[in-house]
């Protein structure tokens, strides 16, 4: 019986090490992963535009935003508003690579596979769109605008229960959403079910009397 005892404790301690150990390679991990971020936005982030194609202003706003992801305090941060500058303005590419970096960064965060479905539905890729729109939903099925976005594109080429859906899942989030409930209206219109149209587009203008594509 003593000897089963010892046995014991030492399968315990055993047991107790490998699960240190374990604590301490993902501990060991994690710090080599926030060590070397510096050096992976260094060499992640795109090439600045020409500057005679952009005004001086966003010149200064972009060489800003450089320097808050390359040494800022919040490097990741810096990272966002750079990718956000160069989207609005239209400098599609950089954005792009900003936005991969991003995602490839936090694969939980639904917003940056969601800009990048953004810069290729402006493209015109839909099948790009479509694919970046599922991991977005797959990967943060909390985040509203994607299914909103997702519904849209599906109406749009053909897929009306894909499109209904997707609506659903919008309005389980944002229930109050106009243009969602505006998308459900539009299938059944399309689908000649004129009474859930109608019940569809009262309930909407209840709610949003302002709202012209309800009126419409």
């Amino acid at each position: 019986m003593a000897k089963g005892l010892r046995n014991g404790k030492r399968g315990l301690l055993i047991f107790g090490l490998a699960v240190a150990a374990i604590g301490l390679g993902i501990l060991s991990a994690s710090l080599w992963h926030d060590w070397t971020l510096p050096s992976r936005i260094t060499k992640s982030l795109p090439d600045p535009p020409d500057p005679t194609r952009i005004t001086a202003d966003l010149g200064e706003q972009l060489e800003q935003a450089r320097r808050e992801a390359a040494e800022g305090p919040d490097r990741l941060g810096g990272v966002v508003h750079l990718a956000r500058l160069y989207h609005a303005n239209g400098i599609l590419p950089q954005a792009a690579d900003c936005w991969s970096f991003l995602a490839a960064e936090q694969p939980a965060e639904g917003r940056w596979v969601y800009a990048l479905a953004d810069i290729a539905a402006t493209t015109g890729n839909t099948t790009e769109t479509r694919r970046l729109l599922l991991a977005t939903v797959e990967q943060a099925p909390e985040y509203a605008p994607a299914w909103l976005k997702l519904g849209d594109l599906e109406f749009k080429t053909g897929h009306p229960e894909k499109a209904r859906r997707a609506y659903e899942q919008r309005l389980s989030l944002e229930p109050e959403d106009p243009y969602a409930a505006m998308g459900l209206a539009r299938i059944a219109i399309q689908a000649g079910d004129t009474k859930v149209a109608r019940d569809t587009l009262e309930q909407i203008l209840e709610k949003h009397d302002e709202f012209s594509a309800a009126h419409n």
